[in-house]
This record gives C-alpha cells, sequence and structure tokens, in this order.
C-alpha cells in the first residue's frame, strides 16, 4: 500500500498537482515525495503494535486550519481504519468528492488477531464508508465482487491499475553475491535452487503439543489436536500469511533447495523457531536497491497468503524474472492471469501440490527461464505512469462527476421538499379558510364563539316573515 501511494503522490507531483498527506504515523517526515506532510494524533492497536499502522480520529488544530484555509479539490483516503471516517466528515463539512481506497481486507485479518465476533461489526463499517464515498478504488476485481457481496454498491467501486516499477525490480539486478546470501551462505550456497517469499511475516501463534511439536494457530483450515490444558482439544490453524505450511514444502524438495523469508512482522521470532534446522534464510527487511537485488537474485518466488487484497510482491517478483508460485485466492487471481504461462495458482493449503510444482521447478532451470522471462513480459507494460494518469483523469474525474451528481440531486429532493411543504402550507390554509367561512363567521355574526346559534326571538308578524325567506342565511 505503501508504494502504491508513494507512486501515486510522485506522480500527481510529476503532473503538476498539488498534494497533502494526513497522516498518523510516529515521527514524519516533512514532505514526501514532493508533497506536504500534516501529522495527526494517533494510538497503536491493541493486538498488532507498529509504528505506522495507527487508530487516528484525524484530530489536529494544524489539519483544521489547512482544511479551512486551503479547501482540496479532492480527499483520497486510504480505508479500513478510523481515519478514513474523519475523511468522510471533512468531505461533508467542505463538500468536495471524496474517494476511499480499499486495500486491507480487515475481515479476513479478525479472527487471527482478536474475536471472530468483530467481524460483523467491521462489514457494517467498511458498508458505511463505501456508501459514503463517491467513488471506491480497490485493488482487484475479485475485492470488488467481495465487497459487493457484502452489500457495498458495485457500480461505485472500480479496480485500482496495477502497477510495478519495472526499473527498479528487474533481471538485470541479479547478483551471485546475493544468491548466497539468501542460501544462507556455505560452500554449496552457489548451487542451491533458492525459493523466495517477500512481505510481511503475519501473526501465527505457535503452540505446542504433548508430543512437543509445534502447532500455528490463526484463522485457516481448522484441525483440531489434543492438548495437555483441561481442555479436551483447541482449534488450531494457520496463520494469515500460510508461512508455516512451507516447512511441511521445504521437506519434500531437493537438499539443494533453499527457502528465503525477505521481511519483517510479529511472527518472525515464532517463524525463525519453527524453521530452525532447516535449509532457511531470513534476511529482514529490505529496502530500495537491495530489495531489487534480492528479488531478482531468487530463483523461485513463492506467495502461499490466501489473504492478498493485491498481492504486490507478486508483480515486483514478476517483473524481476522470477516464475511466481501463488495461492489461487483474492487479488494474486487478477495478477497471474495466465497460470502455467507467466505464473502458477495452487490451492492455498494443498502442500502436496506445493511441494510437487516446487520440486519440478527446482529440477528444471529451462522451466525457471521460460516462465520467469514470459512474466517480465507480461508486467512491462504496467508502469506506473499509465496508472497514475488513469487515476488522476479517469477515476478522479468520475468521483468528481458522481459528487456533482449526488450534489444535484440532494438539490432537487430539497427543492422537491419545499414544493411538498409549500402544497401542504396551502392546503392548511385552504382548510382554516373553510373552517372560518363554515363556523368562525357564523359564530361572529350570532355572538357564539366559534359555533353560529340561531338566536331566539318572538315570532315575527306575516310581512317581516315573508320577507326574511328572501334574505341569504
Amino acid at each position: 500500500m505503501q508504494v502504491r501511494f508513494a507512486s501515486l503522490i510522485a506522480g500527481l507531483r510529476a503532473l503538476g498537482d498539488g498534494v497533502t498527506v494526513v497522516t498518523p504515523c510516529i515521527n514524519p517526515p516533512a514532505s514526501f515525495h514532493g508533497a506536504a506532510v500534516l501529522p495527526v494524533w494517533g494510538a497503536p492497536l491493541p493486538f498488532y503494535k507498529s509504528p505506522t499502522l495507527l487508530l487516528s480520529p484525524g484530530i489536529s488544530f494544524r489539519l483544521v486550519r489547512a482544511m479551512l484555509t486551503r479547501r482540496p479539490t479532492l480527499i483520497h483516503a486510504s480505508s479500513p481504519g478510523v481515519l478514513v471516517y474523519a475523511a468522510i466528515a471533512w468531505a461533508k463539512v467542505l463538500d468536495v468528492p471524496l474517494v476511499v481506497s480499499y486495500h486491507t481486507h480487515i475481515p479476513a485479518y479478525i479472527p487471527s488477531y482478536t474475536w471472530a465476533g468483530l467481524v460483523g461489526p467491521m462489514w457494517w463499517l467498511i458498508r458505511a464508508a463505501v456508501g459514503a464515498a463517491d467513488l471506491t478504488l480497490v485493488p482487484s476485481g475479485v475485492m470488488k465482487a467481495e465487497l459487493a457481496a457484502h452489500g457495498c454498491k458495485a457500480r461505485g467501486i472500480e479496480v485500482w491499475p496495477q502497477a510495478v516499477d519495472t526499473a527498479a525490480f528487474s533481471p538485470a539486478h541479479r547478483s551471485q553475491a546475493w544468491h548466497d546470501r539468501l542460501a544462507g551462505g556455505g560452500v554449496d550456497a552457489g548451487r542451491a535452487v533458492v525459493l523466495a517469499y517477500v512481505g510481511r511475516l503475519g501473526n501465527g501463534k505457535i503452540l505446542r503439543g504433548r508430543d512437543g511439536e509445534r502447532k500455528e494457530a490463526g484463522f485457516r483450515a481448522r484441525t483440531t489436536t489434543p492438548f495437555s490444558s483441561p481442555f479436551a482439544s483447541l482449534s488450531l490453524s494457520s496463520s494469515e500469511k500460510n508461512l508455516f505450511m512451507l516447512k511441511d514444502v521445504l521437506a519434500r524438495l531437493p537438499p539443494h533447495a533453499r527457502l528465503a523469508f525477505v521481511g519483517d512482522g510479529p511472527a518472525r521470532a515464532d517463524l525463525e523457531a519453527h524453521f530452525a534446522g532447516t535449509r532457511t534464510h531470513f534476511t529482514g527487511m529490505l529496502r530500495g536497491a537491495d530489495l531489487g537485488a534480492a528479488y531478482a537474485s531468487a530463483d523461485v518466488f513463492v506467495m502461499p497468503s490466501s489473504t492478498e487484497t493485491l498481492g504486490f510482491v507478486a508483480l515486483e517478483a514478476m517483473a524481476s524474472g522470477l516464475p511466481a508460485i501463488c495461492a489461487a485466492a483474492g487479488g494474486l487471481v487478477d495478477i497471474v492471469t495466465r497460470p502455467g504461462e507467466v505464473g502458477f495458482l495452487l490451492p492455498p493449503t494443498d502442500v502436496g501440490a506445493w511441494a510437487a510444482l516446487a520440486a519440478r521447478l527446482v529440477a528444471s532451470p529451462d522451466e525457471r527461464a521460460r516462465v520467469g522471462g514470459a512474466a517480465r513480459e507480461y508486467v512491462e507494460g504496467k508502469g506506473w505512469a499509465p496508472a497514475v494518469a488513469v487515476v488522476r483523469d479517469r477515476q478522479y474525474r468520475r468521483a468528481v462527476r458522481a459528487h456533482a451528481a449526488r450534489k444535484g440531486l440532494r438539490a432537487r429532493a430539497r427543492r422537491e421538499a419545499g414544493r411538498l411543504v409549500a402544497r401542504a402550507l396551502m392546503v392548511v390554509a385552504g382548510l382554516l379558510a373553510l373552517v372560518w367561512a363554515l363556523f368562525l363567521r357564523g359564530g361572529g355574526a350570532g355572538g357564539g364563539a366559534g359555533f353560529a346559534v340561531p338566536p331566539v326571538a318572538a315570532p315575527a308578524p306575516p310581512a317581516v316573515a315573508r320577507a326574511g325567506r328572501d334574505m341569504m342565511w
């Protein structure tokens, strides 16, 4: 997500657009890819400690002053999160278009980090955010269908164009030194075939059974295993990224196959303990040229996660000329659109299928070269400049039109409501006039206080009585 927003902001600034970034990040820079940065207060999540993933209501005197003195043309908010609702409020106050981009599929992660009963309320919050936006951008067609299936209006949702920096991620950055580092070093590192995972090392609780075997707890592929606790059993499953499964895959591969984890996250310590004694190396977080070199210096890319909304790392791996083995789930399906030609899609938890395909690629440098070359060719047309142009010139403009249409509907609704009120007042006025004519005027003639009561009088002479019949009563 950060790469996508960074590339969008840099692209907008290159086109001459003014951009201000509102963020709750701790110690943010004064500027970000040429955009001014406006910090707001934020607090870390109780179940996920991260300096960049914070809860924030968007409270800041500087933000209020900036919004009121430099009214934006459009607001683009990242969702889900609390800050998006501050963006919704500002869009309504300033009467400007609102674009919401939905990146992290929180309902899929909730059971892994907290109570599964929060999934329903989270979907309610997501529907509220999508409903308030003039346009919602999602990373894949699969995610658009998922939102629509849960009650979000599909006509207000578009897919954010795929893009990757094909210069930063290229086979040209391959180096033997980085290949040997990913392989964990040693005298035989040069002949190793390296399978690499790049990304966040997501949450996965490791539990130990009676037999001492380590188990992973999360939210998928539920199994029941006896434990020494007072309870008879405990429901277990893999972590959000399905990374622990790769140990079983690696165990079925030839001895010269190695596994490398590039990245960091809350599950790193558990993963290192889980893979202890195996042919696995952890590089930690890499950025810039080191990240590009790590991609290009691996031999096969693996992404077993079934919760990826985009799978941006798969695009980077393909741009680096790697054959990618991906889970047939989420946004990865929109990336590997020609399985077997530009990459591979497999069921997320089918260890046998993953091991068989990985073994085939380990044994065949020709197939690795063929699929990796086709993958590189496939993504070469997916640069950031065309993607930014689509967002700016087509999708943002659609949001502006949708906002104007909503504004016109609201104006027409107000006019119609005014006409209805006017008609209602006319009807009431007519009824009051009728009541006045029938009762109040009669009461005034007869001296009554609301009803006309004929006066009691002595019998009139015959001449007067005849005259009375000719008069209007």
